[in-house]
C-alpha cells in the first residue's frame, strides 16, 4: 500500500449529473471514492478536493459534455494533473483549473482532448521533475512512467544488471528515458528510440548531450537487424501488447544480449518464442509484483546469443 505514484480517474458530466472516481472492473460504471490506499499519500490526499473541483456546479459545462479522465503524477515536486475534456475550457475554466492547482500545491495541471493530442498547460507553478538514477526527467503531461517508485527502482537494477559489460545499448520503446538514463553508467554509449517527440526531447534535455534519440513507431516500423548490428545489447519495453514485429528482426541479428521488459506475460511468451525460435536462450528472468491488490505482474529477462 501507499505505493502507487500516479492514478487515472474517470469523469462524467451528463446534465446535471457529475461523477468522479474509479471505473468499475471491466465497466463504464464509475465509482466514487474517498481514499485510496494503494496510492502514495499526499496522491490519495488530492481525491476529495479533486472530485469537488471536477462537479462543481458554479462553472459552465455543455449539456452533453459526455466523459473526460484525470490523470496524475506525484512528481518529486508535485502533482502533475492532466485533464481529457470533452470540450474546450473557457477563460473561466482556465482560471478556476489555475486557481485549483494552487490551491492543492500541484506542479502543473494541463488538459488535452484526447489520448492523442498535445497537452496544453492551464498552469505552470513549477516545472514537474522525476529522478532517473543521477539524471533529473522534465516529463511532458501525461508522460509514462512505472506504476510504483519501488517497481522502476526493481525494472531498472534487472535492467542494467542485465545489460552486463555492454558499451553500445540501444533503448527501444524508452520513452522519457527511466531505462535509457541509468543505462549512461559505466561510459556506455544508449540510443533511445519511441514515437513520443515530448518524452524523447525530455530524454535529451535529461541526458545533457549524453543521449541520442530517434523518433520512430517501432510496431509500424521497425529497428531491422542492419540498423541493430553495431549494439552489442538492446533494450526493449512495449505497452502490454509487445513488440512482435521487433522482435522478429532483433531475432535476425547477433545481438549477444537482448534485455526484455513487459508487464503482459501473455504477450512477453509470444516474443520469447520468436526469440528463442531465432536462437537465443532465455538465460535469467525476475517477476516484479508490483500491482498491489491485482493479478498483474511485471518481469525483466535477459536472453542470450
Amino acid at each position: 500500500i501507499d505505493a502507487r505514484p500516479r492514478v487515472c480517474f474517470a469523469v462524467l458530466w451528463n446534465g446535471r449529473t457529475r461523477r468522479f472516481g474509479f471505473n468499475a472492473r471491466q465497466s463504464g460504471r464509475i465509482v466514487e471514492m474517498e481514499s485510496c490506499p494503494v496510492l502514495v499519500p499526499a496522491l490519495s490526499a488530492l481525491i476529495r478536493p479533486l472530485r469537488a473541483f471536477m462537479r462543481d456546479e458554479n462553472r459552465a459545462y455543455p449539456k452533453k459534455a459526455g466523459v473526460g479522465d484525470v490523470y496524475i503524477l506525484m512528481t518529486d515536486v508535485g502533482a502533475d494533473i492532466l485533464l481529457t475534456l470533452p470540450f474546450e475550457p473557457d477563460f473561466d475554466w482556465r482560471q478556476s483549473a489555475a486557481r485549483f492547482a494552487e490551491s492543492v500545491g500541484a506542479a502543473r495541471i494541463s488538459w488535452r482532448t484526447d489520448e492523442r493530442a498535445d497537452a496544453e498547460p492551464l498552469a505552470v507553478l513549477r516545472a514537474p521533475e522525476i529522478k532517473a538514477g543521477d539524471f533529473t526527467i522534465k516529463p511532458p503531461a501525461g508522460c509514462f512512467l512505472q506504476p510504483s517508485v519501488a517497481g522502476q527502482d526493481a525494472l531498472t537494477r534487472s535492467v542494467v544488471e542485465y545489460a552486463g559489460k555492454s558499451k553500445r545499448v540501444c533503448d527501444l520503446f524508452c520513452g522519457a528515458g527511466t531505462f535509457t538514463l541509468p543505462l549512461l553508467r559505466k561510459k556506455r554509449i544508449v540510443k533511445g528510440t519511441d514515437n513520443a517527440p515530448q518524452a524523447l526531447a525530455a530524454l535529451r534535455r535529461a541526458g545533457d548531450g549524453r543521449v541520442e534519440t530517434c523518433e520512430r513507431d517501432l510496431f509500424k516500423t521497425p529497428l531491422y537487424p542492419d540498423e541493430l548490428y553495431e549494439y552489442d545489447a538492446v533494450v526493449f519495453d512495449p505497452p502490454r501488447a509487445g513488440a512482435k514485429a521487433q522482435c522478429e528482426q532483433i531475432a535476425a541479428t547477433d545481438v549477444p544480449r537482448v534485455v526484455a521488459v513487459s508487464c503482459n506475460p501473455v504477450s512477453f511468451a509470444r516474443d520469447a518464442a520468436i526469440l528463442i525460435r531465432g536462437g537465443y536462450r532465455l538465460t535469467r528472468l525476475r517477476p516484479v509484483d508490483q500491482f498491489a491488490f491485482t493479478p498483474h505482474m511485471e518481469l525483466a529477462a535477459l536472453f542470450e546469443k
